[in-house]
């Protein structure tokens, strides 16, 4: 654990260098589809979880929420400003959706710097972005060897990105589990994000891959490119 939460420091370090950084943990929440056969009034419902939503994000305790379009079982995205697990559950089970049975959050922790993220807009006026989970895969390489240089190139890539104004958010997550990280990237060009990221060693070498999602979020949650 101690050495995941030091490649965190680091690795968003690089990435956001300006004098104002926040570097801290935070939770993203995915909201999964249960299965559960709708019943009752469906736009009741639906004015409900958004009312919720949205009261997440007036208040501060959400940096973005949004749903995914192409996220099959996860219908649902949220990045809530606590490094409490607990809390972070709690948050996200307080929507009506998710006390009906309808949708289940899973919270994962994740390093970003939170100077990265604002609130200037409305929270209905969305914008479509990116959304993509680095995993590791199966069959990734096992060559130990140039370890520290890949991680290197990897942390100035995803540095480039971010300076050239198509990466909006980045960072790890902090605990042993199959995702890795994740990036929030401006616009919904998937062919233009692998150019992107294909000179990154660790996805160009296969020792990490992507899924990528179109989420919708407030245009305000991200300052415009420099």
């Amino acid at each position: 654990m101690f050495a995941i939460r030091a490649i965190a420091v680091a690795t968003l370090g690089l990435i956001f260098t300006g004098a104002n950084a926040e570097i801290a943990k935070c939770h993203v929440v995915f909201l999964q589809a249960t299965g559960k056969e709708a019943e009752g009034d469906a736009t009741a419902r639906m004015k409900a979880h958004l009312e919720y939503l949205q009261g997440l994000w007036d208040g501060g305790k959400a940096l973005a929420i949004g749903p995914l379009e192409d996220g099959g079982p996860i219908r649902g995205l949220q990045i809530l400003k606590t490094d409490n697990p607990i809390l972070a559950n709690a948050w996200a089970s307080g929507d009506p959706m998710v006390k009906d049975g309808y949708l289940r959050p899973v919270a994962l922790p994740w390093w970003t710097d939170l100077v990265v993220f604002t609130h200037t807009g409305a929270f209905m006026d969305l914008q479509p972005f990116t959304f993509s989970l680095l995993y590791a895969p199966a069959d990734r390489p096992n060559n130990p060897e140039g370890r520290e240089q890949r991680q290197t190139e990897h942390m100035a890539n995803i540095n480039k990105m971010y300076n050239d104004g198509h990466l909006v958010a980045a960072g790890p997550f902090d605990a042993a589990h199959r995702y890795r990280g994740l990036f929030v990237f401006r616009g919904t060009d998937r062919a233009a994000i692998d150019r992107m990221t294909k000179p990154d060693p660790l996805l160009g070498g296969g020792y990490l891959k992507m899924i990528h999602y179109t989420w919708y979020t407030s245009k305000g949650n991200f300052p415009a490119p420099k």
